[in-house]
């Protein structure tokens, strides 16, 4: 194993001193030289807005990003019309500090918007399926890579509390279309090298990815080249360079499964006991990016839950302390998920208990079936006490099968869904029953490759 180390090592360092033009480790920004970002308004009346106060320490940190973005030939002293009030972001425990924002909600209203898709999360990690070797390239302030029209720049002008007015000469983040514009500008970059089959990029985060040692080592020298060529800038402290694993939009990913990011289960580890109905909400907060790893979790958050209720003091009792303690126990034992396969059949497992649907999606690896995610939801008032238990159980199937509908629809394969209530699968197949449970059975009808199948005793 230290020997492997040891050669993975020369090798990264091998990477970073043959493209030590493309690596930087102060901040650097590119310029891609034929992309331009242009502003498209449906009025182009000026909008000034009044700057915000801040406090001495907030605007010593503002001045340091201004005169970075000078020296960078990112900015320039304006004297526009327009003027949007900047702003620090919070830290967000990320290692990159507090951030210079600039509040363009208002020219953002007047915004057109792109057609410019960017690909949801899951898909993006679909596409490391069956690969062992991944890298990890972030981009140094990729969304500066791209410059700003001319005439444009007036328009994003923004004011300090000093009352100093700059305007961007690049595509600055904040914009209403600068998140799709950057995202579609790196893909081209991608798809003009022929890189498409081993590398994806989601915004300015690039991922190469490859099943052998060898073709990674390849893999990555292509597109480090390509970058080279684009004038492309990498933060070399930021990049993931020759890993098994690696920590990529939120998640600790490696060969065919993915858990949550380390640092974020570390900050709900660390949650101290809520004390008010805000730090609950909080540590609720922390667990929505992860529900697809928790089994039963509406069930299991629910004394939490309970006490967001308007018509509930707060009291923390003995059931929310056993809530909050159970989460942190899932969390502190692991949570693991298989990656998708579209080439696999699809088991779902359905089920209605007391006031929650739940649900799991797995797939056979080998003679096991193994999680690729959970579906959790509450049910209503309404449909607990109007619904008949089969129309419940039948609502569970259509609410699981519309939570995971585009893979489904995408996947050629079988998809078996498996609920717990025979008197569902013979009204199935008579086609008789209640008007709302035929119109809930219709709702499955939609699924050409879809099976209802009975197993006694569900387990979600």
């Amino acid at each position: 194993m230290s020997n492997a180390n040891s050669r993975d090592d020369r090798v990264r360092s091998n990477f970073l001193r043959e493209f030590e033009s493309v690596f930087t480790s102060n901040n650097e920004v590119g310029r891609i030289r034929k992309k331009k970002f242009l502003l498209r308004l449906i009025d182009y009346t000026p909008i000034k807005l009044d700057p915000y106060k801040c406090c001495r320490l907030d605007q010593a940190i503002i001045e340091n990003f201004i005169d970075f973005f000078l020296a960078n030939d990112l900015i320039q002293e304006s004297n526009s019309r327009y003027a949007f009030p900047v702003f620090l972001s919070e830290d967000l425990d990320d290692g990159k500090g507090r951030q210079l924002c600039v509040n363009y909600r208002k020219l953002n209203e007047i915004t057109t918007s792109a057609s410019i898709p960017i690909p949801p999360i899951p898909f993006v990690i679909q596409r490391l399926l069956n690969t062992t070797y991944f890298s990890v390239l972030n981009i140094s302030y990729g969304f500066h890579h791209i410059k700003l029209n001319p005439r444009d720049r007036e328009r994003t002008a923004f004011i300090t509390s000093t009352n100093e007015l700059y305007e961007w000469k690049v595509m600055p983040s904040g914009l209403k279309n600068s998140s799709k514009v950057c995202h579609q500008t790196f893909w081209k970059i991608l798809l003009r090298y022929d890189l498409e089959s081993f590398a994806q990029n989601y915004i300015d985060n690039v991922v190469v990815f490859s099943k052998t040692y060898d073709d990674h080592i390849r893999h990555l020298s292509t597109v480090l080249r390509a970058f080279q060529e684009e004038n492309i800038k990498l933060a070399s402290d930021e990049c993931q360079i020759l890993r098994k694993s690696i920590n990529f939009l939120g998640f600790l990913i490696s060969e065919n499964q993915i858990e949550p990011n380390p640092k974020k289960v570390a900050a709900i580890l660390a949650f101290e006991t809520p004390k008010n109905v805000s730090e609950v909400r909080s540590f609720l907060g922390k667990l929505i990016f992860y529900r697809k790893f928790i089994k039963n979790r509406v069930h299991l958050v629910h004394p939490l839950t309970y006490l967001l209720r308007r018509d509930v003091r707060f009291t923390w009792g003995p059931q929310q302390a056993e809530s909050f303690r159970a989460v942190k126990q899932l969390f502190r034992n692991g949570l693991v998920l298989r990656i998708f396969d579209a080439k696999k059949n699809i088991l779902i497992y359905a089920d209605v208990r007391d006031f929650a649907i739940e649900a799991v999606l797995k797939q056979n690896h080998g003679d096991q079936e193994y999680p690729v995610a959970y579906f959790s939801t509450k049910l209503l008032n309404y449909q607990m006490q109007k619904y008949s238990l089969t129309e419940l159980k039948c609502l569970a199937a259509v609410m699981a099968l519309k939570c995971w509908r585009i893979i489904i629809l995408k996947s050629s394969n079988n998809v078996k869904v498996f609920i717990d209530h025979l008197p569902l699968i013979r009204a199935m197949q008579s086609n008789q029953g209640s008007s709302r449970l035929l119109r809930l059975i219709s709702k499955l009808s939609q699924y050409s490759n879809l099976t209802l199948s009975y197993k006694p005793s569900v387990e979600i």
